[in-house]
């Protein structure tokens, strides 16, 4: 039988294909591209080299918190999420714990992003759930409760769903004040999916993605998208979060367990644009002379994924955490690099038609509503791609 680390064929050659870099920092200057929009933040983190987490402590937050049980709210248990069940060192990666009761708790486990800039983006996650009945594993983007987007898979639901969708069940979520007027409950809104994975999540690692833009959000699975939506889209910057939960909810996540239960998060990929004026401009100046250098590569594709139909509402090479804002890759962390920073991922167009240059804008461009610049890339993204190199993808084997 295969060690328990061993992935099927194709989850390696995209496991390796998406842990190296697409491109190195240097050589996207000018950010990374989805379809139309461009992305110009990057945070990537490879838990598989992570050895303590004070190397990820720049870009990742350990959190410890505690919710009270409610028998109002139907929660029987108190759920309290501890810095000791986040755990690093191990070489299928980071594990992520929920505990067996101890009286009235459980102990649960949770990491956001340091940042709380990030302003529309494409997240990745590759990881694997636990086969244990009665936990939450999330991947979120968070402003606040009423502004959220999820990605929720639920152990009790790897046979059928809770509403009786067929199992094994992704929860695709967007809270918003719609969701917030019906008590937090987001299936009564239309910003609520469920998807039929093909595979059974706790046998393997697979990668979640969410892409979040202007028009709307795209959910995919092992890179093919499998779900959209239109409505309740955020607009406002929040963080990227993590965790791995339980209350004893029969409404949500049931258990408690009745064992130790634990996820693992082989990477994250991160590309978004920041809401941070000073970094917009940083940006905007490394792309100008990028440019004015004849660089090549500035702009790297990232969209990639094939489209399966899904839904619609109608409507470097990284190793674990240093930040870098000089768009080096880092070392012993996942790293953090800056390129050109745009407060919309889809590039606007001048009253002509056509884009403005980025040497025509001064620094410090005008700013929009929520005070971050709102810069133009010379020509379209078309343009540019076929202007620039393909990215080169190094491929290190583990």
């Amino acid at each position: 039988m295969a060690k328990l680390h061993h992935i099927s064929a194709f989850n390696t050659i995209l496991y390796i294909l998406t842990l190296t870099n697409l491109c190195q920092s240097q050589s996207c200057p000018c950010g990374y591209s989805v379809g139309n929009s461009v992305f110009t933040e990057a945070m990537e983190t490879d838990f598989t080299q992570v050895q303590s987490l004070n190397s990820i402590i720049g870009d990742w937050q350990v959190q410890d918190w505690r919710s009270n049980a409610s028998a109002d709210a139907n929660i029987p248990y108190n759920r309290v999420t501890q810095y000791a069940n986040v755990i690093a060192g191990n070489s299928q990666g980071l594990q992520m714990m929920v505990r067996t009761a101890s009286d009235d708790s459980i102990g649960c486990s949770e990491i956001r992003t340091a940042r709380n800039d990030i302003k529309f983006g494409s997240f990745r996650i590759n990881m694997k759930t636990t086969p244990i009945n009665g936990t939450c594993a999330a991947f979120f983007w968070y402003q606040d409760d009423a502004h959220e987007i999820d990605v929720e898979i639920l152990s009790r639901e790897l046979t059928t769903g809770l509403d009786g969708t067929p199992g094994p069940v992704a929860n695709l979520v967007i809270h918003s004040p719609e969701s917030q007027a019906a008590g937090f409950d987001a299936s009564k809104t239309n910003s609520f999916m469920k998807d039929t994975m093909d595979w059974n999540p706790t046998k393997d690692f697979h990668e979640y993605r969410v892409d979040w833009l202007a028009d709307g959000v795209q959910f995919y699975t092992d890179n093919s998208k499998v779900k959209q939506m239109t409505n309740n889209v955020p607009e406002n910057p929040g963080r990227v979060f993590i965790n791995h939960w339980s209350n004893g909810s029969p409404g949500w996540s049931g258990g408690p367990p009745k064992e130790d239960a634990t996820m693992w998060v082989r990477y994250t990929r991160l590309y978004f644009n920041s809401s941070d004026p000073k970094l917009v401009q940083s940006a905007e100046k490394r792309c100008s002379a990028a440019r004015s250098k004849g660089s090549k590569n500035l702009v790297c594709d990232i969209g990639g994924g094939s489209n399966n139909g899904g839904g619609n509402n109608g409507g470097g090479n990284t190793s674990g955490g240093n930040s870098n804002n000089g768009g080096g890759t880092g070392s012993n962390g996942g790293n953090s690099s800056s390129v050109f920073v745009p407060s919309s991922p889809v590039l606007p167009t001048n009253s002509s038609g056509s884009s403005s240059s980025w040497a025509d804008l001064p620094d410090g461009s005008d700013s929009d509503k929520k005070g971050a610049a709102s810069p133009q890339l010379g020509g379209n993204v078309g343009a540019l791609l076929a202007l620039s190199f393909l990215c080169i993808v190094s491929v290190h084997f583990i």
